[in-house]
């Protein structure tokens, strides 16, 4: 079993924001606390302990969304740009510019992009750049087709070198957006296998990042096989 008490020594993380985390607890509108908390948390980690972060984050198919029968990946091209002029005005007030990334599924096997992925991610945190990433849902095959973005955040890690990825999830993580409890077992078991911590963080606790780099009391528990997600607190999330 992989340590994750002291991650004072941590350089590059990912952390992946999943669709219940992000929105509010209608699952309709972005929940500006939890992008408030997020880029504080990140922002004060980076320029003062010198931590790196990648945000791996859902919600543009949320952000963009019309009608409840709209097409996702129509409603994600609309959305993302909604998405990203957010996170730009929360880490800008704090020092930190954004950069967008969208991969398609099929980018993330070819060797070839994913080094110019590594590349370009690298260069944005030597100056002082949040990559804010998601799948390219607009150009998906078909809606059924996409991606989940626990995979996506498992894939940049292992890229880019990344020593940890943190899932920011809550209890309806099951039943919205497309990851879940088998998605996230499958990407922090890749993830294990090269080497790099994974965690599970209740994604509403507030400055959650914060206190889990900075070795508090956090609400968080690694998944594992045959366990639950729990957070801090006991509350069950899933089970796998």
């Amino acid at each position: 079993m992989i340590n994750m008490d002291n991650l004072d020594h941590v350089g590059a993380s990912v952390i992946k924001i999943g669709t219940s985390s992000i929105l509010d607890e209608h699952g309709v509108s972005i929940d500006m606390h939890v992008l408030e908390h997020l880029a504080d948390d990140v922002s004060q980690l980076w320029l003062n302990e010198g931590k790196r972060f990648a945000i791996v984050t859902s919600g543009a198919v949320a952000a963009g969304k019309k009608s409840d029968n709209e097409d996702e990946r129509t409603a994600a091209g609309r959305g993302m740009p909604k998405l990203l002029g957010l996170y730009e005005d929360l880490f800008e007030k704090r020092g930190l510019g954004i950069a967008q990334l969208l991969i398609s599924s099929e980018q993330l096997s070819d060797h070839d992009d994913m080094r110019r992925l590594a590349q370009r991610i690298n260069d944005w945190w030597n100056t002082r750049t949040v990559p804010i990433i998601n799948e390219n849902d607009p150009i998906a095959r078909s809606s059924a087709t996409r991606g989940d973005n626990d995979s996506l955040s498992a894939e940049v890690a292992i890229h880019v070198s990344a020593q940890t990825i943190v899932f920011m999830s809550i209890e309806r993580e099951t039943s919205m957006g497309r990851g879940g409890a088998d998605a996230k077992a499958a990407a922090m078991s890749k993830a294990e296998s090269k080497g790099i911590r994974t965690m599970v963080v209740d994604g509403k606790a507030p400055h959650v990042i914060k206190g889990l780099f900075d070795g508090g009391n956090v609400l968080r528990k690694a998944l594992r096989d045959g366990e639950a997600i729990r957070s801090g607190n006991g509350r069950k999330i899933s089970s796998v």
